[in-house]
């Protein structure tokens, strides 16, 4: 009975003194001073903040609490500080980490001097440091120009795979605070080698006798960039095609298999795509896209009516009535087109050879087999009208089939590629895949360079270094 007493007597007093705290927590002038910054509708701090809405999740998280500019969180000031120094060597911008504002000689004072600097000014530097290091992080992560996840789209937070916000809060209490900021990047080794090429020239080398162009610098750093949007991991499996190297790599957690291709030409490029491979099918129908349609069938089969009939092609309209045109009819055709398509039956000489890839959710872009001249002459480069042809495309279907079911559906496949038979192989695990435009990678510890066969470099290169805000893109 006496115990319970004593316990009621304390929870009384034991509220009183909280809320005393409480009051005194909320008239803390360090904490109003950074709600005001934060919140405060007149020259406040918003405007200059990259990812405004990421910092103050951040601080409402942590109870509007300052994190750097206590006596205990100056010396993780400093290591923060000392990262932001650091950030060519990740293929990053100085100035796009407030460097006006975070000054060694204002931390100085932070620490050997705090009473000459105003709250004001404190919390100032305390909310631009949070800001820096939660954009250093969102670019070591996602990259600065992604396309998908653009700066207001992350800054959201609404529906996102991650938030810097957590990470930095995580890092905090890490033993390795440095470690675990920098675990944020792509694992994979492609992205590894870059990031210690970018490591050796704009840090290591520094004051040395060596020198690098600017031009390589750069080109190494929009790669990086361009590896930050392929969100892939050497630990899974993936299928990646890299436009500049005509390459299609199938990626096994414990081996990769590569293959030379064929990619749009730059009239028709090949899309930049992140997606999955959901199936392939054995002797497909070939649906003419419209435009080979206008452009290059009709033309040939005017002149040569024979041509349709001669490649298995069938002329349809929109009700899927075949047509049976002769030249006059393919005329018509050509002056009002709209109502008209093309397809091309399976089998032999059929433009997508006894193997097609399907992209899911893009139906004009596959991966198909070569065919005829092109596979007795196969010379890989940019030529197609936007689709991907390789070599060896049996040997990538086995693969497949191997990786999804352990090889039970190979005595399937051989037996539709050999009696010329159409059929949809679904994937149970479907594979990721990637198209990149990769312009150089390490290969046996040198930079190897690539064609822009697109011409894409000089602009990413200036929306990666430009002397603008940074951008709100989605």
């Amino acid at each position: 009975m006496k115990t319970w007493v004593v316990l009621l007597f304390c929870s009384v007093l034991i509220i009183p003194i909280s809320a005393c705290a409480s009051v005194q927590r909320h008239d803390d002038p360090v904490v109003a001073e950074l709600k005001k910054q934060l919140y405060g509708k007149a020259d406040n701090i918003r405007p200059w903040l990259h990812y405004p809405q990421s910092v103050m999740r951040f601080y409402r998280e942590n109870d509007h609490s300052p994190v750097w500019i206590s006596p205990s969180g100056q010396a993780l000031s400093g290591k923060a500080m000392l990262m932001l120094d650091c950030v060519l060597q990740y293929g990053l911008a100085p100035k796009d980490y407030h460097p006006h504002e975070l000054s060694y000689q204002l931390l100085a004072t932070l620490s050997e001097k705090p009473g000459m600097l105003s709250i004001a000014a404190k919390i100032r530097f305390e909310v631009m440091l949070t800001d820096a290091m939660i954009t250093f992080i969102n670019h070591l992560h996602f990259g600065k120009t992604n396309p998908e996840y653009g700066q207001a789209r992350v800054d959201g937070g609404m529906n996102m795979p991650f938030h810097a916000e957590e990470v930095l809060s995580g890092a905090l209490v890490k033993p390795d605070f440095e470690k675990a900021l920098l675990n944020v990047q792509p694992h994979t080794a492609e992205y590894a080698a870059l990031q210690h090429w970018m490591y050796l020239w704009k840090g290591l080398y520094v004051g040395d006798c060596y020198e690098v162009a600017d031009s390589v610098v750069h080109r190494v750093a929009i790669n990086m960039e361009r590896l930050r949007w392929a969100d892939i991991n050497d630990s899974a499996t993936y299928i990646k095609i890299n436009i500049p190297s005509y390459t299609l790599t199938f990626h096994l957690p414990d081996t990769a298999y590569r293959f030379k291709v064929v990619v749009g030409k730059p009239a028709t490029p090949t899309p930049l795509i992140k997606s999955r491979l959901n199936y392939f099918t054995t002797a497909p129908v070939w649906m003419v896209p419209q435009k080979v349609f206008i452009d290059e069938l009709l033309p040939k089969a005017i002149d040569d009516p024979a041509f349709i009939k001669q490649n298995k092609f069938g002329v349809f309209d929109r009700s899927g009535v075949i047509a049976h045109p002769d030249k006059q009819l393919l005329q018509q055709i050509r002056q009002s087109p709209a109502g008209f398509y093309a397809k091309q039956s399976s089998g032999k000489g059929n433009a997508l050879g006894m193997l097609v890839f399907r992209i899911q959710n893009i139906p004009d872009v596959y991966i198909h087999e070569a065919t005829g001249h092109q596979l007795t002459n196969f010379k890989y480069g940019a030529f197609s009208n936007g689709p991907i042809v390789m070599q060896n495309a049996v040997q990538l279907a086995r693969l497949l089939l191997k990786n999804d079911d352990g090889g039970q559906s190979l005595g399937l496949l051989d037996k539709s590629l050999t009696r010329q038979t159409t059929r949809n192989f679904i994937l149970g695990k479907p594979v990721p895949l990637r198209i990149t435009y990769l312009t150089c990678e390490m290969k046996d510890g040198y930079l190897v360079s690539y064609p822009d066969i697109y011409s894409l470099d000089a602009a990413q290169t200036a929306l990666l270094y430009s002397e603008a805000p940074l951008l709100t893109m989605k």
